[in-house]
């Protein structure tokens, strides 16, 4: 009988995975469970003889394996399914942290495939760059980075905000709504800082900076935008119900974008103000990804990039040099090894800094987040990301602090 219940356990588990693909914490663990149940009930090598038995268990085994590739496949092919042309035109789309990097890179690449583009920066230069770029490109869209997909006219608009000023924020939020009649297809939350290192080093100071930044921000705009969002939803709802019954294609859901990072998932040393407001990010994207769904099908999308070559790795030199110099007490950098240490670190750091991935890849997950006509909820960037920091995150704690360890010179038996 356990052996049969085993047997149920794995089947409804295979059920679970292929008709619920959106509740993946929940099928992916019904299906541990059923090979554990299985496991305890037959022991392994009753299963492996039944797997590999060609008159009962392959063709059964083979058929579950073959179900869920084909729905994997299915799944990914649908949610890289582009929005159509026709339909993303003038589409609303507001994106933080456009002086530089990823957000510069994704808020050029919208506007030329035809959405309307509200790009967030922080500094004026970053402004000026962005209106002269829209007024060069203004004539029309293409180029080889929008994939041949380029609009007609270029529809930018650059305001200068800073993340951390409520005022700021719901000063652009209005601009938005009267610029769009309160509607808002997609906001990419990207702004983001690096300061700090050690966590005995760091100041309170910067990690209330980061904060500021990388968690209250994206909090503060994302509830700013629900409105928006939902109205553009219903809009979207309404367009869905005239079509039930006609052969139109599904219409893509409002989102929200929040670009996070492998180390909110992943736990590094020496960035410990960054790894953090990560983490804490990446709980607010879960948490507000689940209560979106039951309040209106605004879609939520996390984005986790790996380390690539950016100006937020280069700042983040400078702040370990601040970090040293206003945060470290002097008892503090001679447990550390002093100035040797110090002078290694930041070597070792600028090396690193400089064999990071390329932005142009996360600026195209970026764009492929907005425009796919179902997003996933999750994108990982970069084969770190992919390969190295996503097994990271599953390790066993005592895994993770001997690599981190041998990383920072440091014994594991000090642990």
């Amino acid at each position: 009988m356990a052996a049969i219940s085993a047997h149920g356990a794995v089947v409804q588990s295979v059920i679970n995975a292929v008709l619920f693909p959106k509740t993946l914490v929940f099928h992916w663990s019904a299906l541990c469970l059923g090979v554990a149940a299985l496991l305890h009930a037959v022991g392994f090598e009753r299963l492996w003889a039944a797997a590999t038995a060609p008159a009962r268990g392959y063709p059964y085994t083979s058929g579950c394996v073959a179900l869920l590739l084909l729905w994997r496949l299915f799944a990914a092919a649908r949610n890289r399914a582009p929005i159509a042309a026709a339909r993303r035109a003038g589409l609303p789309v507001l994106i933080t942290g456009c002086d530089s990097g990823f957000g510069l890179g994704v808020a050029k690449l919208l506007s030329r495939r035809g959405f309307a583009v509200f790009a967030s920066c922080f500094t004026d230069a970053g402004v000026a760059h962005l209106e002269a770029w829209a007024k060069a490109s203004g004539g029309g869209g293409g180029g080889d980075d929008d994939g041949g997909e380029g609009a007609a006219a270029v529809q930018l608009t650059a305001l200068r905000v800073d993340v951390t000023k409520q005022a700021e924020l719901e000063a652009c939020v209005a601009r938005v709504g009267a610029a769009t009649g309160g509607r808002l297809f997609a906001l990419v939350n990207n702004a983001g800082v690096n300061l700090g290192c050690m966590a005995e080093w760091t100041p309170m100071a910067m990690y209330r900076a980061v904060f500021d930044v990388n968690f209250f921000a994206m909090v503060a705009l994302s509830k700013l935008c629900l409105p928006l969002l939902r109205k553009q939803q219903q809009q979207q709802q309404q367009q869905q119900q005239q079509q039930q019954g006609g052969s139109g294609s599904a219409v893509a859901a409002a989102r929200i974008i929040n670009v996070s990072s492998v180390l909110g998932v992943a736990l590094v040393p020496a960035l410990s103000a960054y790894v953090a407001s990560k983490h804490a990010a990446e709980a607010f994207t879960g948490v507000l990804r689940a209560e979106c769904l039951a309040s209106g099908g605004v879609r939520v999308v996390g984005v986790n990039p790996g380390f690539f070559q950016t100006r937020i790795v280069q700042r983040g030199l400078a702040a370990v040099e601040a970090a040293w110099e206003e945060g470290a007490a002097e008892e503090a950098r001679a447990a550390w090894g002093g100035e040797a240490f110090r002078d290694a670190f930041v070597r070792d750091a600028r090396v690193m800094a400089g064999v990071g991935g390329r932005p142009q890849d996360v600026v195209a997950t970026l764009a492929q987040a907005v425009g796919a006509t179902r997003p996933r909820s999750r994108y990982w960037v970069g084969l770190d990301a992919k390969l190295f920091f996503r097994a990271m995150a599953l390790a066993p704690d005592w895994v993770v602090d001997t690599v981190m360890a041998l990383a920072l010179k440091v014994s594991p038996m000090q642990l």
